[in-house]
């Protein structure tokens, strides 16, 4: 009976117009994004995911409380009658939601591939390093600090531009071991910085002062990427793949949960809703912890023709917690009299 819940769910959840409508996006998308230069392809990427991921979402979670809300009304009388449990009704219908995720992603990442034309080699995000709270360079004192990182790997540093002047000049040093590596740049405009990691072992010691020109730059953010370097771009659908499996999860577990108690249209906003609280503490902390909030990050870092970070612990057992929240809802509510039908 699971295997014929979760066919159910999934039956349910992606209906043959949506599979159809979300093809037909996706290749209209695709053919607007295609691009073969390094940077076209990285933004033709994550626009193709971008657009996959907000239509499928929109259409999935409504459908998902809707199916959990008609198994607690009309259709309780045959719920009621099996005899699985309901944790295992909850699972086997968050199996077959997911499954439809699941084909969204893989086409995503298909027709992602086939926009991104670009296939050189290029670098891979393998964690973040702290940066300065307060970096500004303003021709005065130097920003100096440390962080830990491997030799091979390229530290990249974020800096955005207030044009007091056209142009300034910035130099971005890194010493570790007597070793000394910078680089330069002018900048007009916000830009990144890219610099090798010296070999070595123990803190690499950084400074980043603006050298000369009248313009401010100022670091964004409070940490800057690690990177080493990977064969491909083609490795960002599958970790944004991922990712997104995740954040599906997480998403497809609440609507599950809250549909019982709340109707189908209450429980999907609020399950569209509650991922965006994260955003309240910080933008760091939704990109560590939420699954949407990593997600989100990982598209930002695609753009930038980078290869994002594999998904961390932390957004797993957020996943995993908003799993267990959907199951306990869904197993408390199934049933439950609410006063109206779905």
């Amino acid at each position: 009976m699971s295997l014929r819940l979760a066919v159910l769910a999934l039956r349910r959840t992606a209906p043959p117009w949506l599979a159809l409508a979300l093809v037909l996006v996706g290749l209209l998308a695709a053919r607007a994004a295609t691009s073969s230069t390094p940077a076209g392809s990285a933004l033709a990427r994550q626009g193709v995911w971008t657009c996959f991921l907000f239509v499928s979402t929109v259409a999935f979670v409504p459908l998902a409380a809707s199916l959990a809300a008609r198994f607690s009304t009309t259709e309780f009388g045959w719920v009621g009658a099996q005899p699985e449990g309901r944790a295992r009704w909850f699972l086997a219908s968050l199996v077959g939601a997911l499954g439809a995720a699941l084909g969204t992603i893989l086409l995503a990442a298909s027709l992602a591939e086939f926009a991104a034309r670009d296939a050189g080699a290029t670098l891979r995000e393998v964690g973040l390093a702290a940066a300065p709270e307060r970096g500004v360079l303003d021709g005065r004192e130097p920003v100096r600090w440390s962080v830990e990182a491997s030799a091979g790997e390229t530290l990249r540093v974020q800096l955005l531009f207030v044009a007091i002047e056209p142009t300034a000049e910035v130099e971005w040093s890194a010493e570790r071991g007597g070793e000394r590596r910078s680089v330069r740049a002018t900048l007009a405009r916000p830009q990144a910085l890219e610099l090798a990691v010296p070999p070595g072992a123990g803190p690499v010691q950084l400074e980043l002062a603006r050298t000369s020109g009248g313009a401010l730059a100022l670091l964004a953010g409070e940490r800057l990427q690690r990177l080493e370097a990977t064969d491909s771009p083609r490795f960002a659908s599958l970790v944004l793949a991922a990712h997104a499996l995740l954040a599906f999860a997480a998403l497809l577990a609440l609507a599950l949960g809250l549909g019982p108690w709340l109707g189908t249209r209450l429980a999907a906003a609020l399950s569209l809703v509650l991922p965006l609280a994260a955003w309240l503490v910080g933008e760091e902390f939704a990109a560590d912890v939420s699954p949407w909030g990593a997600l989100v990050r990982a598209l930002e870092v695609t753009g930038h023709g980078l290869v994002p970070a594999v998904p961390s612990w932390l957004e797993l057992c957020a996943a995993l917690l908003c799993g267990a929240l959907g199951m306990a809802l869904f197993t408390r509510g199934l049933g439950r009299e609410r006063g109206r039908s779905a």
